[in-house]
């Protein structure tokens, strides 16, 4: 585990390989695979974390402060999560190989550009959704 998060902070997780954790550790390359099935199985969350908790608090509340100051009025919990649930989707998506992640700049563009259409929709939709309520 020790070998992992070293790698982790090293290289992020373009790094991480069962190989590689054996290396670090200095043991048979097979070795990990006895133990794991694969490198997911080497990381998984602690939701009973202090530092887990508390950088999903301070995420949280980023977004939220986020969210308040680019789209007052809206409904500021369900955006938060929305937005939250965007970056996070996107983070899994270049992880895996299927957005280009060849630099922390593309990453950073395609992050930011997909936040920025989810907030220049959010006000337009919440027009046309008034718009399309009966009149009463």
């Amino acid at each position: 585990m020790r070998a992992a998060r070293e790698l982790l902070e090293e290289d992020g997780s373009a790094g991480l390989s069962l190989r590689a954790v054996a290396r670090r550790a200095g043991v048979s390359a097979t070795a990990p695979d006895r133990h794991y099935a694969d490198r997911e199985a080497l990381e998984p969350c602690d939701p009973t974390s202090e530092e887990r908790v508390a950088a999903t608090a301070a995420i949280s509340e980023y977004v939220r402060t986020t969210v308040d100051a680019t789209c007052p009025g809206v409904d500021a919990d369900a955006l938060s999560t929305t937005v939250w649930a965007l970056v996070h989707g996107l983070a899994f998506l270049h992880l895996d190989g299927k957005l280009d992640s060849s630099t922390p700049e593309i990453v950073t563009a395609r992050v930011t550009s997909a936040v920025h259409a989810l907030f220049n929709a959010a006000p337009a939709m919440s027009g046309e959704a008034a718009a399309a309520q009966p009149a009463v």
